[in-house]
Parts: structure tokens; C-alpha cells; sequence
């Protein structure tokens, strides 16, 4: 639990610097530099996970479980856009890792 209580904090450190108007401009991904790939990974479907997505792989389904889904479509998420950029830094994060 404490993985993910410290993969939330840093969406939140995310999600701040991102939206910030003081934040000068960074490369996207910057703010996940040097996370593993499971890092990666967990951290990005705990946001989904937050908004109510029900997971269909069985990785996710062990690690987060389906209690309290909402949405069977990635798309129908209620994501802000804040958090959709987040989830496009760590996607490019995960890209420039070779993460599967």
C-alpha cells in the first residue's frame, strides 16, 4: 500500500507542476525520468483506477482490483486534462523505456 500511496503523491506533484502557471516549460515525461517500467505502469492505471475504470487484463484486475467500476471504456473515463496529460507523460515515459 505504500507503493501506491507514493505513486499518487507523485501524480500530484505531476498534475501541479503541469498545471502551474510559474512552471517553465519541460520535456514531456521529464517528471517520470528513472521510473521502472511497473512504476510506470501502476501509476498510471491508479488514476484510472481513481476515476472508476473496469480493468479487462488480468495483471490489472490483480493488482487494483474491479470494486466500484464505473466505466467499461477507457474513453468514457472521466478524466480531467491535468490528468490526461499526466497519463501522456508516463505513456511517453514508458515508450522511451521499452516498456512492453
Amino acid at each position: 500500500m505504500t507503493t501506491l500511496r507514493t505513486l499518487t503523491l507523485a501524480s500530484m506533484t505531476a498534475i501541479a507542476t503541469i498545471t502551474s502557471m510559474s512552471a517553465g516549460p519541460a520535456a514531456a515525461g521529464d517528471e517520470f525520468y528513472g521510473w521502472s517500467c511497473q512504476q510506470l505502469w501502476a501509476e498510471r492505471n491508479q488514476m484510472y483506477k481513481d476515476n472508476g475504470y473496469c480493468f479487462k487484463t488480468q495483471r490489472a484486475i490483480n493488482y487494483f482490483g474491479n470494486g466500484g467500476c464505473h466505466y467499461n471504456k477507457e474513453s468514457s473515463v472521466p478524466l480531467s486534462w491535468a490528468e490526461r496529460q499526466v497519463i501522456r507523460n508516463i505513456k511517453y515515459q514508458e515508450q522511451q523505456n521499452g516498456c512492453a
